[in-house]
């Protein structure tokens, strides 16, 4: 069996977390629409067994994490896919819209990922704009019950959905999704955690 294709957002990231592990892994951009761009580049190219997602993310207050915390995704979703009304956001499905039609099927915003590793298992958004105020990322918290907000996780599903590829998301946690006081943020130990996990099970 081929083993799992490796993605990953940023060079930081790829070198950070697979360099020298003997692991090769590919990196999609940030945002959806690189992601998902790449990410049908390098599946297709590589034709794995499954695909798995490795990166840093913020995590929402209230769900028990904190930076250097990991976790994989039970599910991810295009939040910010629809508009913001009343400082609620609503969502493709709020307006009754698929976000695809492909012949009798339509597809929504939100995607079902694959539990990998062991680790907790938690709901994941996905945003093209980092939550930077507390009651944005009050918002998202309350509409999705997220535990974290990335910008490229619901893109690499939707493309393992299309390619019919299992797809696991693994986020370690580098901030508090917020204000950006990058001063709290631990990037470093976000990434030593995510290269342990890939050393002891790859």
């Amino acid at each position: 069996m081929k083993e799992p294709l490796l993605l990953l957002p940023t060079r930081l990231e790829l070198e950070a977390v697979i360099g020298g592990t003997g692991n090769r892994g590919y990196t999609v951009g940030i945002g959806p629409a690189a992601a998902a761009m790449m990410s049908y580049h390098w599946a297709s190219q590589e034709k794995p067994s499954m695909v798995v997602l490795l990166g840093v993310a913020g995590a929402y207050e209230g769900r028990g994490l904190k930076p250097g915390d990991v976790v994989c995704g039970l599910s991810d979703c295009f939040a910010d896919l629809g508009y913001w009304e009343g400082g609620v956001p609503q969502t493709l499905e709020d307006m009754a819209l698929p976000m695809l039609q492909t012949g009798d099927e339509e597809w929504g915003t939100r995607f079902d990922l694959q539990p990998i590793w062991d680790l907790p298992a938690l709901p994941m958004i996905t945003v093209s704009s980092m939550s930077t105020s507390h009651e944005r990322a009050a918002a998202n918290q309350l509409k999705f019950g997220a535990a974290t907000e990335s910008m490229e996780g619901a893109a690499v599903a939707m493309v393992c959905r299309f390619l019919d590829l299992p797809f696991a998301q693994v986020r370690a946690v580098s901030n508090m999704v917020g204000p950006r006081e990058r001063s709290s943020w631990k990037m470093q130990e976000a990434l030593l955690q995510l290269r342990n996990l890939v050393e002891r099970h790859l």
